[in-house]
């Protein structure tokens, strides 16, 4: 039989980056509440330390990327990160829009020219969850990517899920980055991983708090096609979640 071939190895990263708020500490949410409604020029210093974060990746999923509101000074977050980090491709999902103070959604920054593109609004009783489908050509074999932000409540979690896996193709080699809001042990994300075939990459690796880590609520989930040589929890605390990063291979 012939030696297997893969592509390349290919940088991933999945951040929650919480608007540029930083956050070091349980009592910022009430004490430095009023940044997550105003505007504040720590931001765009915390934008200029997330850009040196994704820079060294190919392919990066954002959460709690502001889509241009007032808290953002009426900046697009995903591309100005795509404009400093030297990203040639970006596309942005705005998920919630709370007037003109806040409009948070989902990003994807590309170093690979993306096949398509793909919007999908998640199922949900309170709206405001998205997921985000790029196709990218990696060594002529079409990757998909599915960055997403899933809700608080189990139930909601458990329907985009059912949602998510409809969104699949079964030969398909598939990356699942974001914040799911939960992990391994629980009933909709188990129930996932055997309805999907996917594995998990990082393996329940805490990133929140990010001052703290105790808690696996970011993941990054891959299919039997793609081979991880490594997978890693960044301790950069720039937001109130860790980053995770990935490195795989397409066979």
């Amino acid at each position: 039989m012939g030696k297997r071939q893969r592509s390349e190895p290919i940088r991933a990263l999945s951040f929650n980056i919480q608007a540029a708020t930083r956050t070091r500490r349980y009592r910022d949410y009430l004490l430095h509440s009023w940044k997550q409604v105003l505007p504040h020029s720590s931001r765009f210093a915390a934008l200029e330390q997330i850009a040196e974060v994704v820079k060294p990746f190919d392919i990066v999923a954002l959460q709690e990327s502001d889509s241009g509101s007032l808290r953002s000074s009426y900046l697009n977050q995903t591309g100005h990160l795509a404009e400093i980090a030297e990203f040639p491709f970006w596309t942005h999902q705005a998920n919630r829009n709370v007037g003109e103070i806040a409009c948070p959604g989902n990003g994807v920054l590309s170093r690979y020219k993306p096949s398509a593109v793909f919007d999908h609004r998640l199922p949900g009783r309170i709206p405001g969850r998205g997921a985000l489908i790029v196709d990218v050509p990696i060594a002529r074999v079409p990757l998909r990517l599915i960055a997403l932000h899933l809700s608080l409540g189990a139930r909601a979690r458990s329907e985009q899920l059912e949602f998510v896996r409809s969104l699949m193709e079964s030969e398909q080699p598939t990356v699942v980055l974001g914040d799911f809001n939960a992990g391994a042990g629980s009933k909709e994300f188990d129930n996932f991983l055997k309805a999907s075939g996917l594995k998990q990459a990082t393996q329940n690796a805490p990133t929140f708090p990010s001052w703290r880590p105790e808690s696996a609520l970011d993941h990054v989930l891959v299919s039997p096609q793609i081979d991880v040589s490594d997978a890693r929890v960044l301790p950069i605390p720039v937001s109130d979640h860790l980053p995770l990063a990935l490195e795989f291979s397409l066979r």
